[in-house]
């Protein structure tokens, strides 16, 4: 029974320590978000705000969302973030950004908006090298985890975490001599602190932790990877 107890609190109390990994990595992408929108960065602002959003959704960060796909131009999504966030958010709690008094007026309209049909670029794929990944930040480059796309700098930004076998390096990281490659994990995962996980996780004590980045055909349910349903024809 004493090990039945000690077992069910190790568990909790990593659970808890799982969501506030999760919940500071979403507050150090709001700040990163909500200083692009101050310097009219918009689309990285987007970008790292959704990244945050993937993270933990804190409600904070839909405004984010919401201001930064307004000044990119994509209304649809601002009038819809904002509306999110006016709902969800504490009675009386101030937004963490100055809401523009047009996208305040789309959300408290009771039109939907659609944004402009734009014509439709089919892009190959970039082949990432080992390490590297492309999530819903990187608009379809390869950066390393935890960076973001920048299309004003055509270039991965913010402080990577770098896979096992690499080490940092500026905004980089660089293979440690000697190191071995990924090689002997399952398709889909990587070399995690010596464990295979699905990407964007990281090693934890209680085994991968944190939301992953499922291969095409597979979806997240927890902290795993399960192959989607094939839906009836």
């Amino acid at each position: 029974m004493i090990a039945c107890a000690l077992a069910g609190l190790a568990f909790a109390t990593g659970a808890r320590a799982d969501e506030d990994f999760e919940a500071k990595k979403a507050q150090g992408y709001l700040k990163a978000g909500l200083k692009r929108i101050e310097e009219g960065k918009y689309k990285e602002a987007l970008s790292a705000c959704k990244r945050g959003f993937e993270h933990k959704p804190l409600v904070e960060l839909r405004a984010c969302i919401a201001v930064a796909a307004f000044g990119a131009d994509d209304r649809e999504t601002a009038q819809k973030e904002l509306r999110a966030y006016l709902k969800e958010k504490p009675k009386d709690a101030p937004p963490p950004v100055t809401i523009p008094p047009e996208l305040a007026k789309l959300a408290e309209s009771g039109d939907v908006v659609a944004n402009k049909a734009a014509p439709q670029v089919e892009e190959t794929p970039e082949r990432c090298t080992e390490g590297k990944l492309v999530t819903a930040a990187t608009g379809g480059h390869c950066c390393w985890p935890e960076q973001v796309w920048s299309d004003d700098q055509r270039i991965c930004i913010g402080i990577p975490r770098c896979p096992k076998g690499f080490k940092l390096a500026t905004n980089d990281c660089i293979r440690q001599l000697g190191a071995p490659s990924s090689a002997g994990c399952p398709p889909g995962k990587v070399s995690t602190g010596g464990h295979c996980c699905w990407r964007e996780q990281v090693w934890g004590e209680n085994g991968c932790i944190g939301v992953p980045s499922c291969p095409k055909g597979w979806q997240a349910k927890g902290r795993d990877c399960a192959p989607q349903a094939k839906s009836d024809e």
